[in-house]
């Protein structure tokens, strides 16, 4: 019978004597079946109780995440964080209903990080480790809708420089009427916080019309106009400080001009479920917790020196694509690298934006086993990866010679159908080892 209650956050001045839980009924459900007080226990003061009509929330940067499977619900990055049991690993925090939004999700399944001020047409893929709740089985009850998407080093230290992204601290007394402001990615919007919430979440791209979980221990915010939107949801809301306070769960629609028309988890639970910390702004600019990444005792942090960052970022590509083929074919990819980075591809203007362009070279690719190798290959650096650092130096000095004829195109000779970009009758200008160079690929 009951969609959701909610109750003022302590701060609240003037009104009623008594203070007043409300209760929004289910359509057919009459008000009178609502008793006008409660009292919760023996000896307790009794609550006056207000029955209304009001709809479930409707789950809706910061950068945005776009999961690459069905049903896509779009969503927002709250924050950047680190696992406390293991700190080498990092994440980046969402929704739970952005990433698992039905029974059919799995581990690993993989998203899409966009729309970064940094680099706002360069994607980068997060793999799902952990979330909740289990979503389409059942209407499930919970205090934490969360989804952690963990990152390669190079990604999470990338994330780390985000403009605007990280706070200046987390958690804060949440008070009524406390200004707040929600991070989304059209910019940042401004809101008060109204009341204690709990009842019904809505995912429209998934079962619209009925409610897919029921969340506790929320809080009722007034976003200011226009209101949050679809896609809004996992943005972090901070306070006036930047303190990070809880994330964006959904928007109530039709609700009163001051009234709450937004929902939010506080963040606190969520970080306390999961076992993780947020990176903040005054954090110590290396990547607390994580390896030596690339290259091979060099700090995962571009604002330290972007030459040896690009450095890193090359010498993954070669081992990532190429370490089975010996020098010859390391460098023979980094000569691609480089006749790209000379023609600006994709509007690279590094030699790691050349490497790290979407679906370009396959070791990036979400989901291609060479990810986590190359996550952990810093950390215990082979023979090839000493040699992919040595050749990737003079990449990013543009000091390698090219051996490919000014090559900006591979694939493997034991392919049996060559690959949809190489025309009919099209010849490679060059065979090195097992692959095939193209420089006529328009």
């Amino acid at each position: 019978a009951v969609e959701s209650l909610s109750w003022p956050l302590p701060g609240r001045r003037g009104g009623d004597a008594a203070p007043v839980l409300t209760v929004a009924l289910r359509d057919g459900v009459p008000g009178r079946a609502l008793p006008r007080w409660w009292q919760p226990q023996a000896g307790a003061a009794p609550l006056r109780l207000m029955a209304v009509r009001a709809p479930r929330a409707v789950a809706q940067a910061a950068p945005r995440i776009v999961p690459e499977r069905m049903p896509r619900t779009f969503g927002t990055a709250t924050a950047l964080v680190r696992d406390l049991l293991a700190p080498e690993r990092n994440y980046l925090l969402t929704c739970g209903h952005v990433m698992a939004a039905d029974a059919e999700v799995r581990f690993q399944d993989a998203a899409r990080i966009d729309q970064r001020a940094s680099a706002p047409t360069t994607p980068l893929i997060g793999h799902l480790a952990q979330w909740l709740p289990a979503i389409g089985t059942d209407v499930y009850q919970t205090g934490v809708d969360g989804a952690l998407l963990e990152l390669i080093p190079a990604d999470a230290a990338e994330l780390r420089n985000e403009p605007g992204f990280l706070p200046a601290s987390v958690g804060g007394a949440l008070t009524y009427d406390l200004p707040i402001s929600l991070r989304c990615t059209r910019g940042p919007l401004a809101g008060k916080l109204k009341v204690f919430w709990s009842g019904y979440v809505d995912i429209p791209d998934v079962t619209p019309g009925y409610p897919d979980y029921f969340l506790t221990d929320a809080v009722g915010y007034c976003a200011d106009s226009p209101g949050s939107q679809g896609g809004d949801s996992g943005a972090a809301v901070w306070d006036a400080n930047d303190a990070l306070l809880g994330m964006h769960i959904g928007g109530i629609p039709d609700a009163g001009v001051s009234d709450a028309n937004a929902v939010l988890s506080p963040i606190q639970p969520v970080l306390d479920w999961f076992d993780i910390q947020p990176y903040t702004r005054n954090d110590t600019p290396m990547m607390a917790g994580s390896p030596p990444y690339v290259p091979s005792g060099i700090p995962a942090d571009p604002s330290i020196d972007p030459a040896d960052w690009q450095i890193g970022i090359v010498a993954q590509t070669l081992w990532g694509e190429a370490r089975g083929e010996g020098e010859q074919g390391m460098w023979a990819v980094g000569c691609v690298i480089l006749s790209r980075l000379r023609r600006n591809s994709r509007g690279a203007t590094n030699a790691a934006d050349v490497c790290r362009a979407y679906k370009q070279f396959s070791c990036w690719n979400e989901g291609d086993p060479n990810l986590l190798k190359m996550a952990r290959i810093g950390r215990a650096p082979d023979n090839e990866y000493h040699l992919a650092e040595q050749l990737a130096r003079r990449v990013v000095s543009r000091t390698l010679d090219d051996i490919t004829f000014g090559a900006t195109h591979y694939c493997a000779t034991s392919l049996r159908q060559p690959p949809m970009w190489v025309d009919a009758g099209q010849q490679p200008c060059v065979v090195i080892g097992r692959q095939a160079f193209y420089n006529n690929i328009r």
